[in-house]
Parts: C-alpha cells; structure tokens; sequence
C-alpha cells in the first residue's frame, strides 16, 4: 500500500510517539518537498514540536507538478497541495491529512483520505494498539491537537470504546 502524508498527521503522531503506526498500517509513505519543509520548519520554532526528526523510513519525492484540478481547490496550504498531487501522481491508496479543507480536496479530487482518527481506528482494528481514548487523550493534551467533542465522541463510538 502506498500514502501521501501531509504535514499535521507526522508532526503529531511524531509527538506522541505514534508515528511508526503509519509503515506498519500503509507500508510505503511519501511526501513532497514542502511536506519535509513545513515539518522542519515547525520542528525548529514550534514549542510543543521542537526537536522532532522526521522518521528515515519516509520517502521523499521530487518536486510534484501541481495539476490544475488541484490549484483550484479553494484554502489549502504550499504542503497540502504539493501533497494532493503526490497522491494523484501516485495513485496512492489514501492522502494522510487531518484539516478539513484539505479533506474536502480530496473528496473532489477522488482521492481516499484519512486522518489521525481514522488512523488510530485502523492501528486498533489491526491490533497495533489497544485502546484509542489514551491515544486521543495524548494527542490533545501533548501535541494540543484539536479534536472536536463531537468528533471524539464519534471516534469512541467506532471504536466502541
């Protein structure tokens, strides 16, 4: 399986540690350039992501050309549109990314997405984990990751926790 990871799903996984879930659950993952970039960058002048390494075993690609149908897709930022259209380029299995307008993107685009929910869904489903509420606990408390109540609620459910 292939996956294009945008920014926010590696830099919070990393946080709390979390982050070899995704080889493990996806096999390969790729990024663009402007993924690793903002990644750095964040790692360097964040607080709460100071001195965060993106993982070695993430693949970067080359620059990836942005295709029309992806510039046209309205508040995205540099890495989550160069991170589309890896995916397209790609035909990857599903785009990591966990802001909404980048979710709504990739519906238009037919690109399958999930984000760190649905990943956690998937590692509890897949026995990587045993629980999602201390994942989820973790994640807001740690790396101030925004979830709605809703949102978790609806995450508990599914995972019937």
């Amino acid at each position: 399986m292939v996956v294009v990871a945008d920014t926010s799903v590696l830099l919070n996984l990393c946080r709390v540690q979390l982050e070899d879930l995704l080889p493990q659950l996806f096999g390969e993952v790729w990024i663009p350039p402007m993924v690793e970039h903002e990644f750095k960058q964040l790692a360097g002048v964040s607080p709460r992501f100071t001195g965060l390494v993106l993982p070695a075993w993430v693949k970067l690609s080359s620059p990836p050309t942005i295709p029309p149908m992806v510039t046209a897709c309205a508040n995205l930022d540099p890495g989550e549109t160069e991170a589309l259209a890896l995916a397209m380029k790609l035909r990857a299995d599903y785009i990591l990314v966990d802001d909404h307008a980048a979710r709504v993107a990739a519906r238009q685009l037919q690109q399958r997405s999930t984000g760190i929910g649905g990943i956690l869904l998937l590692a509890k489903a897949a026995g990587l984990i045993a629980t999602v509420r201390p994942n989820l606990d973790r994640l807001q408390r740690e790396a101030r990751f925004f979830l709605s109540p809703a949102v978790v609620r609806e995450l508990l459910r599914l995972a019937g926790e």
